[in-house]
């Protein structure tokens, strides 16, 4: 009956060693996903920020690429009229 007893004692032992590392495990793997959830929320706000200025910069360089336009369409007026000046004085 004693030798019952310790292979049931030693099969408690093996349980409760297995229940703490799975515990233990358990509390890692929460405590990585919070850790991972935040860096997440980080990240998620940090590309929403990088998408505005990629907007932002969006609208600048198609403000800039339209006022370059009317300025050479502006420069290809005054120099037609300068040609065709040069040509009435001619």
């Amino acid at each position: 009956m004693s030798e019952v007893i310790r292979i049931r004692k030693d099969e408690w032992e093996d349980l409760r060693k297995d229940l703490e590392t799975f515990i233990k495990d358990y509390n890692d793997a929460t405590e990585q996903a919070k850790k991972l959830a935040k860096e997440n929320i980080t990240l998620r706000q940090e590309l929403e920020a990088a998408r505005e200025r990629l907007a932002t910069a969006d609208r600048k360089a198609a403000t800039d690429l339209q006022q370059t336009s009317q300025a050479i369409q502006k420069l290809r007026a005054d120099i037609s009229r300068a040609i065709q000046q040069t040509k009435k004085e001619a």
